[in-house]
């Protein structure tokens, strides 16, 4: 299986052990892979999906367009991550998917999802499970920008990508690829570019980052953990609750 793949295996060999059928059943489902550029949609908010997108490399986000002209990112999406499930489950797509890099995806038929799902029901458990961690990380990202400092916010952004990128094997040192602009970080976070600007360079100040050339490098992580408040339990990491064992009275 190619590393690309291995990234949407990882996350869910993460969540519970998976059997030889299991993995090749998923690995007949990521053989068609597609390439968008950076800025691309790869779908947008009121199509009626037919057809699941996995990203395999790259980062993309999902983003609602406002009255004004202004963009709100919901989430940032990682290689690992399905871009529009509940599109495809539900029928009709509520946000957008654009690309911040060039991303490879793997594409995924609704009735070919459904029908992996009906002969092997763990996957079909996994694909909610997919469901209920992305809205854990929408419940942690509305309590950050509601209650959480500008300071707070950005550390605790950078806290959830190192641990996020951690577990899918995207990160094995101090450092990681941060692709994208301030820009980015403003929309996710609700700051201006200008705000998250002047956060950055106070986290620098403080030696808890450094940030150049998009590589982020994390210099005091507890440093930085304390900051954010950061506690990874939301991200689930330690795998999916076991199925209950029938017990005979």
């Amino acid at each position: 299986m190619a590393d690309a793949d291995n990234r949407f295996i990882a996350r869910l060999k993460l969540m519970t052990p998976l059997g030889i059928a299991e993995l090749l059943a998923l690995e007949r489902l990521l053989q068609d892979r597609r390439e968008f550029r950076a800025g691309q949609d790869i779908v947008k908010a009121g199509d009626r999906p037919d057809q699941l997108h996995i990203m395999l490399s790259g980062w993309a986000c999902r983003y609602k367009l406002l009255g004004g002209g202004g963009r709100q990112i919901v989430a940032l999406l990682l290689p690992g991550d399905p871009c529009d499930l509940d599109g495809v489950l539900v029928g009709r797509q509520d946000t957008s998917v654009a690309t911040l890099t060039s991303v490879i995806v793997a594409v995924v038929s609704r009735d070919a999802l459904l029908s992996v799902g009906r002969a092997h029901p763990r996957l079909a458990d996994l694909l909610l499970w997919l469901t209920t961690l992305d809205n854990a990380l929408m419940s942690e990202r509305i309590a950050s920008m509601g209650r959480r400092s500008a300071r707070e916010r950005v550390a605790h952004l950078f806290c959830e990508l190192f641990v996020r990128l951690s577990s899918v094997g995207l990160q094995t040192s101090n450092a990681f690829a941060l692709p994208f602009t301030q820009e980015v970080i403003g929309d996710t976070l609700g700051l201006t570019s200008v705000h998250v600007n002047r956060v950055l360079q106070a986290l620098r100040k403080d030696g808890l980052i450094d940030l150049r050339e998009h590589m982020l490098t994390v210099k005091d992580w507890p440093g930085l953990k304390a900051v954010a408040g950061f506690d990874p339990n939301y991200l689930h990491l330690s795998g999916m609750r076991a199925a209950p064992t029938s017990q005979e009275g």
